[in-house]
This record gives structure tokens, C-alpha cells and sequence, in this order.
């Protein structure tokens, strides 16, 4: 007697539906990517050409903003699209300011600290938005504790990156000449790394842009190099120092 089987018409349904459901399930994720995909692509191009020096008036970038929504990028957590929005935003600061539009400035300064929020909630090791937050605070809210909090963060969650010690530098020499307590230490320690590891005509250079009242420290911490890389420096300082006075 051979052995019986049941019939495909019945055979439980349910593998079949849940391979269509997940199927489904799939497309879908597909699509809401695209979409989101779709829905960056225009700031995340912005940023880029904005970090490439492209220049817009605030009028245009507040525009685009709105139109973008990019307030609501803060509901997730995709790092590029954050980090776009955050760029946008900055730039917008930047142009209000230079036309001198102080309520241009205010909306702006939301915008920022609502950007620089959103990247700190996702990712709070990101040392450039502590920084980038602390030079816009300065702007708005003068030379106070705050700053120099955001300033520590940034260097504390990222103290080995070139290109953003090479930015802290600069904004803490600046912040020095405000008179803020507590900034010449921060100062002396990324001056201190910069200066032993990056080219030294970029090291120079900060030396030449930043206050005199900072220069202390860039001179403190040249003192502990080997000599022959603080001789290098030395020289290119001081043939900054003779082409500025020419």
C-alpha cells in the first residue's frame, strides 16, 4: 500500500503567506529608503557645495530650509543627513551675520542649535558639532562657561583628529583674547599635539593667525620639540612675519 500524502490544496498556508508577507516587508523597507534617499539627496548635495565654498544669501538657505524641513531630520539617525542639515544651517548663521541681520541671526541660531542637538543626540563623540556649537554660542551668547564646555567636549571625545584640532586651535586662541578663564589649557594641549605631528606650515600658520595674547602657548609648546623641527617652524613663522609686514 503506498504511502499517502496530503494534497497541496491542503497544505497549510501559512509558510506561503509569511513568505509573501516578509516579501512585502522588504519592498517596503526598499522603498522608504528610496524615499528617504530621494528626500536628503538635495541637502546633502547643499552642504557640499557650501563646504566647497559655494556662497548663498541667508534669505535663500533660510528658504531652503523651510521648504526641507530640516528640523525634522532630528527623528532619526542617519548620520550624513544630520550632519548636511547641520552644515546648511551654519552657513545660514554665517551669511545672516555678514549682512548683518540681527533677527536673520536669531532664526538661524535656533537652527543651529537645533542641528548640533540632533547630531550630539545620535552621535555624542562627534567632536567637530561640540566644536561648531561652541563658535556659534560664542557669537550669540559672548564668552561664557558654556563655550568653554562645548570647547572641552570637543577636544575630550576627539583629541586626535587633525583637521578639527587644527579648527579648536584656532577658535581657542580667539577665545583667549576674550579674556574666558580656563580656555589656556585647553589651548596648550592641542597646540602641544598639533604641533609635534602636523606639517609644520600649517603650524605656522596658526602661530601667525592667531591673537598675540595666545602666542604664549604656541610658544610653550614649541619649546618641546626636538630642535630641529622647532627651528623649521621658527623660520617659516618668521618668514609669515616678514611677508605680512612687506
Amino acid at each position: 500500500m503506498g504511502s499517502w500524502r496530503r494534497p497541496a490544496s491542503m497544505r497549510p498556508a501559512w509558510p506561503r503567506i509569511a513568505a509573501a508577507l516578509f516579501g512585502l516587508a522588504v519592498a517596503a523597507g526598499a522603498i522608504a529608503g528610496m524615499v528617504r534617499d530621494l528626500r536628503v539627496e538635495p541637502v546633502t548635495i547643499l552642504a557640499g557645495r557650501l563646504s566647497a565654498g559655494g556662497r548663498y544669501d541667508a534669505a535663500a538657505l533660510a528658504a531652503f530650509a523651510g521648504r526641507r524641513d530640516l528640523d525634522g531630520y532630528r527623528s532619526g539617525c542617519r548620520g550624513d543627513a544630520l550632519r548636511a542639515a547641520l552644515t546648511v544651517r551654519l552657513h545660514q548663521f554665517d551669511a545672516a551675520r555678514g549682512a548683518g541681520d540681527p533677527a536673520a541671526m536669531d532664526a538661524a541660531y535656533e537652527g543651529v542649535e537645533t542641528a548640533a542637538r540632533a547630531v550630539l543626540a545620535c552621535s555624542p563623540l562627534d567632536g567637530n558639532a561640540w566644536l561648531r556649537l561652541a563658535m556659534v554660542d560664542l557669537q550669540i551668547l559672548g564668552p561664557v562657561p558654556a563655550v568653554l564646555d562645548e570647547l572641552n567636549m570637543s577636544y575630550w571625545v576627539a583629541p586626535n583628529e587633525g583637521w578639527i584640532i587644527a579648527d579648536r586651535i584656532a577658535f581657542a586662541a580667539r577665545l583667549v583674547d576674550t579674556g574666558l578663564a580656563g580656555v589656556s589649557g585647553t589651548l596648550a594641549r592641542d597646540v602641544r599635539k598639533y604641533a609635534a605631528s602636523a606639517e609644520p606650515k600649517d603650524v605656522a600658520a596658526l602661530f601667525s593667525a592667531a591673537p598675540v595674547s595666545a602666542r604664549d602657548e604656541f610658544q610653550a609648546a614649541l619649546a618641546f620639540l626636538p630642535a630641529e623641527r622647532r627651528q623649521q617652524i621658527e623660520k617659516i613663522i618668521a618668514e609669515n612675519a616678514g611677508s605680512a609686514g612687506n
